[in-house]
């Protein structure tokens, strides 16, 4: 799980099928999936369907890079995304993604895991930046959103 996020089942309230479709939205790249970013993460609606995101990273990330997974090969996939980003490379913190990365591959300490929240803003946009690179590279098929989910 991401540090700083308790596990699904800690939370209070259930998921619904209507918290999938900002995610749906973003893996379709359709508008309109960016709301739960612009909204009070305190809300329990918001919060579950920012949790989906989370979940999604974590999943997208263990099946691109659960076999055959090295430190290096997350710097390459960082440092090729930062380079596609051209002018907006800056969006993206590069250790901020790795350590994300690495942690949804049980792969950091717990020193590196309460580094990633210093800035949650920073999280947040790698988060999305690295999401959407695994969805381009796996959604591939019209009904490719469905089948990611």
């Amino acid at each position: 799980m991401i540090p700083g996020m308790p596990p699904p089942e800690a939370f209070d309230f259930e998921f619904r099928d209507e918290d999938l479709e900002p995610l749906r939205r973003f893996l379709a790249d359709e508008d309109g999936w960016w709301v739960p970013f612009d909204s009070d993460p305190g809300a329990e609606r918001v919060l579950a369907e920012r949790v989906v995101f989370l979940g999604a990273f974590e999943a997208a990330v263990k099946r691109r890079f659960a076999a055959g997974f090295t430190r290096a090969g997350i710097i390459r996939f960082v440092a090729d995304l930062r380079i596609d980003l051209g002018g907006d490379a800056g969006e993206l913190a590069p250790r901020t993604a790795e350590l994300l990365m690495r942690s949804a591959l049980g792969d950091v300490t717990m020193e590196e895991a309460l580094s990633i929240t210093e800035d949650p803003e920073a999280e947040v946009h790698a988060l999305l930046l690295v999401l959407g690179r695994l969805r381009d590279e796996c959604v591939t098929e019209p009904d490719g959103p469905d089948a990611f989910l």
